[in-house]
């Protein structure tokens, strides 16, 4: 065989190589984009708001005065509520709570958190303030009693 055809056929085949390699299916990656796209809009409809939503006010806002009739105070114990000088389970704060704000709409309540008392508990006593319906929270560090 001629030498110089040998060379003009490898550079075909060369050439032929190179077009295989150049030419790529993005069919499976876009199917796959897809598929992933689906993925994250269906579960990200599943995650649900967890926790205590609070509106803060706003750092103009002044001072505000309330009559002491209006004000429920809380003091979170290791496992239980002081309210009104009364020790309380979580389910007769609920039910003070409920029959307080029945009598005036503007209802405040004041938790009084000791230092020495688990982080659990404030939560657990916004959670069952939240419950009953009192909008209005104001919680305050103390010292021990």
């Amino acid at each position: 065989m001629n030498p110089i055809l040998i060379k003009k056929r490898k550079r075909k085949d060369i050439k032929s190589l190179n077009r295989e390699i150049k030419q790529f299916d993005s069919t499976s990656i876009g199917d796959m984009a897809f598929l992933l796209l689906i993925f994250f809009i269906v579960t990200g409809s599943f995650m649900v708001r967890q926790g205590l939503f609070l509106s803060l006010p706003s750092k103009s806002a002044g001072s505000v005065h309330v009559s002491e009739d209006r004000i429920i105070e809380i003091i979170p114990n290791e496992n239980s509520y002081t309210c009104d000088d009364e020790v309380l389970s979580s389910e007769q704060l609920a039910k003070k709570l409920n029959i307080k704000k029945g009598l005036t709409d503007d209802t405040v309540v004041l938790i009084r958190m000791q230092a020495r008392i688990r982080y659990e508990r404030m939560i657990d006593t916004l959670s069952i303030v939240k419950e009953s319906g009192i909008k209005k929270i104001s919680v305050k560090m103390i010292e021990e009693l």
